[in-house]
Formats: C-alpha cells, sequence, structure tokens
C-alpha cells in the first residue's frame, strides 16, 4: 500500500500524465489525460505556463496527436524568461559563466523551443561550453533506469551518466543548467561533487536581474 499526503494527492489533480511515456504506458496517459485537462480548463484560465517540458510537450504535442482538446494557450518556461528578461533588460548584469545545459528527453516533444537556451544565456551573458553530447546530441539523465535491480541495466546507467558529466567537466562548464526536475534530482549531486554547480534555468535567470536565490 501507498500513502500519499493530501498536498501530493493534490498534485494529481494537475499533473500532466507524460512521465509514463518513459515506461510505454500511452494507454494510461490517454485514459487520465482528458480529466487533468479538464480541471484546469475549470479554473477558467486561457493561458498555462508550463515549467517542465514534458507538461508543455503533453498539451502542445501528445494531446493533438490523439485527437483531445486543449482549450487553453500553451506558454513554455523557456519563452516566458526570454520576453520577461526583454522586459527587464536594463536590471540584466552578465553572469560570465560557462555553463553546460542538460537538454531533457521530453525536449523531444517541443524541439521548436529549444532554440530559446541560446537566445537566454546570450541575454544573461554566459557562454555555453562546446560539448559533444549537446542539442540533438544530448544524453538522458539516466532518472528512469538509476534504480532498477538489474546490473546491466544499472552499469548502463551509471556509464551513460559519467560519459555526461566528464563531458562537461573537460569542457570546462561551471554550472550545469538544468530545467527538468528529474535531471536536476538525479545529477545534481553528482556534478557538484565535481565541482560544477547545478542551477535550473529559472535561478539563473533570478541571478541575472539581482535576485536571490535559495
Amino acid at each position: 500500500m501507498t500513502i500519499m499526503s493530501p498536498d501530493f494527492r493534490k498534485m494529481f489533480h494537475f499533473f500532466c500524465q507524460i512521465m509514463y511515456l518513459h515506461y510505454a504506458r500511452t494507454s494510461l496517459i490517454i485514459e487520465k489525460l482528458p480529466g487533468i485537462i479538464k480541471t484546469i480548463a475549470d479554473h477558467e484560465a486561457d493561458k498555462g505556463i508550463h515549467f517542465h517540458d514534458e507538461c508543455y510537450g503533453t498539451w502542445e504535442s501528445y494531446a493533438p496527436a490523439f485527437g483531445i482538446d486543449v482549450p487553453l494557450k500553451s506558454v513554455h518556461l523557456f519563452e516566458y524568461l526570454y520576453n520577461k528578461l526583454l522586459e527587464l533588460k536594463e536590471d540584466i548584469r552578465p553572469l560570465n559563466y560557462k555553463v553546460a545545459y542538460q537538454r531533457p528527453c521530453s525536449s523531444r516533444l517541443s524541439p521548436d523551443k529549444f532554440p530559446f537556451v541560446e537566445k537566454i544565456f546570450d541575454l544573461i551573458g554566459v557562454e555555453q561550453v562546446e560539448r559533444e553530447y549537446v542539442g540533438e546530441n544530448a544524453l538522458c539523465c539516466g532518472a528512469t533506469i538509476t534504480g532498477q535491480k538489474k546490473k546491466g541495466s544499472r552499469r548502463f546507467c551509471l556509464d551513460l551518466q559519467e560519459k555526461n558529466m566528464d563531458d562537461m567537466q573537460n569542457a570546462g562548464a561551471q554550472l550545469c543548467v538544468f530545467n527538468c526536475p528529474a535531471c536536476m534530482q538525479t545529477l545534481g549531486k553528482p556534478v557538484s561533487r565535481r565541482g560544477i554547480m547545478p542551477i535550473y534555468m529559472s535561478d539563473l535567470c533570478r541571478l541575472a536581474i539581482g535576485e536571490k536565490t535559495t
């Protein structure tokens, strides 16, 4: 039996469900997604700003592909951040960091939003280091298989992570920039042990306009 706190249960009324795509459970997504969309639409919002690529990709790519109606406009977080930074351009102080961006697997559902990564970096004065595993060649963080007990699967996952982090370190990255919480949870501590600071894109933008982050 799994016991959830009330707050955790409430989260599932808004959970995009696309996580199950990693486990080939498309039937579960199709079953639950219309109810999730209705719950959000009942709040009478006309626009949703999605923090995670999975949420944005669900509404803008996955739902339309299966004929599921989405009654409000979706905005990717990076597009929102870029436009907000343009409004606050006078407040931006270049950060002058060398950064590596951990592109999440879910970006495949919204490839047209990836260019905002470089646009944001240019605005806030950080340099994306030249890497082998970047853009369309990016490596998965391995979150979905890290906990597996099978030795072969776990070894493959750990090797994947080592290749990814070696690439960041060898390229001279000072920060590893995340958008996906699963990527951050999986790689955050390991990259910090290598002297690379893990940070969310949203927090990086806050630093650029002088806001403190926790």
